[in-house]
């Protein structure tokens, strides 16, 4: 017997509904294409990335990974740490099999200096020197579209970084930057045309595993009597709108040279990195990271020594000091995994049976136990993404 046949009024008005908005959203993929039409319901757990491999990193970013489709903002005073912080990150996503490309635009960078970053990742980074901001925008829009010509399988994670977002639109002002860079210079207006660029990018990111970062200098103005003194970043707000991230780097202290536990003359110094704005999730959240360098020799080519530099961020000691020091209430952490500081080399961690052992070490003794990054990431607020390593 054939079951009658049900009516459309008699269907449930949920899943009318739902299959309304299913051809709705077929139609319009025709029209515009699949990057650009998605149901939030399957886009929810989209969110994927370069690994940030420390829980420091992702405690400053509120996930698991550096987030691709957006764009980063790095600012700070000058000699900060700004470039350096985004050539760390630039190794990051070299280092899951990706590439890089890096628009100088202030005829400072020298090769020595992402050569002691990057390390092996520098054959997977290409440099593009800039004097003015229609170079460095066409620059840029053309590694975006060259990107799916290299990688039709968008299996390739990439990062574009501006170094840094300046204010220079013409040929006139391009001498006075070949002679003192432009840190000192301040130019508004016109970075806030550079800025409003950056909200052409949207569309060019989405589907594509790709990050942006751009630094910025800061300016510091002081006021009249009484208003103390502050900082902005030339552009206004504009950087801080399209920045998916807004990171403000500031460089606290530098380490007396000393011997570290391999015997190498190393010197470095402290920074701070500070979220002024995090689109994943809380912002206004702090951590501090040791960045340090050692310099030793090599035979060149021509069989003369060369004095090379090796530097990196020390994300193990970052941890150690977030755990024990005063930016998370005693309350979250104690009693998770109890890390102490007896002095700044000595840190005592009972739950890991560590008892004054180097910072660095309780930081790699956390990172190594799953079950234990896996809580602290639930605690900490970190969302665990999907993290995308390339291919080999």
């Amino acid at each position: 017997m054939v079951p009658p046949k049900k009516d459309k009024a008699d269907e449930p008005k949920q899943d009318r509904r739902a299959g309304l908005m299913e051809r709705m959203l077929t139609e319009n993929r025709k029209r515009f294409g699949d990057d650009g039409c998605y149901s939030a319901l399957n886009y929810g757990s989209a969110i994927y990335g370069v690994p940030a491999g420390n829980l420091a990193l992702e405690y400053l970013l509120c996930s698991n990974v550096i987030a691709c489709e957006r764009i980063y903002l790095l600012s700070g005073a000058r000699a900060s740490g700004k470039s350096t912080l985004g050539y760390e990150l630039m190794r990051k996503t070299i280092g899951a099999y990706g590439t890089g490309t890096l628009v100088e635009t202030e005829n400072k960078t020298e090769k020595s200096l992402y050569e002691s970053y990057l390390q092996d990742g520098t054959g997977f980074m290409d440099v593009h020197a800039t004097k003015t901001m229609e170079d460095a925008q066409t620059r840029i829009t053309r590694s975006l579209e060259d990107y799916p010509k290299f990688f039709p399988k968008n299996d390739c994670p990439k990062m574009i970084m501006l170094d840094s977002l300046y204010g220079n639109r013409s040929e006139e002002t391009v001498e006075a930057i070949e002679k003192a860079g432009h840190s000192d210079r301040m130019f508004p207006k016109e970075a806030m045309m550079i800025s409003s660029y950056f909200g052409t990018l949207g569309d060019k990111l989405i589907g594509k595993p790709i990050i942006f970062m751009a630094t910025n200098h800061e300016k510091k103005e002081t006021e009249g009597q009484g208003y103390g003194e502050r900082v902005r970043n030339p552009g206004g707000a504009a950087p801080d709108f399209h920045a998916s991230y807004h990171i403000r780097v500031s460089r606290i202290e530098n380490f007396e040279p000393f011997l570290d536990e391999q015997g190498r003359y190393t010197e470095g110094y402290m920074t701070k990195l500070h979220t002024k704005k995090c689109s994943r999730g809380s912002d206004k959240r702090t951590i501090h990271v040791p960045v340090r360098w050692h310099r030793y020799s090599v035979e060149g080519a021509d069989g003369r020594p060369r004095l090379l530099q090796r530097s990196w961020y020390d994300w193990n000691e970052s941890l150690a000091l977030l755990l024990s020091g005063d930016e998370l209430p005693k309350s979250l952490t104690q009693e998770i995994i109890g890390v102490t500081m007896v002095t700044k080399k000595k840190f005592n961690c009972p739950m890991l049976k560590l008892k004054e052992a180097h910072p660095s070490e309780v930081g790699a003794a956390i990172q190594s136990d799953p079950k234990m990054v896996e809580l602290l990431r639930q605690k900490l607020g970190i969302f665990t993404d999907r993290e995308m390593t390339g291919t080999p």
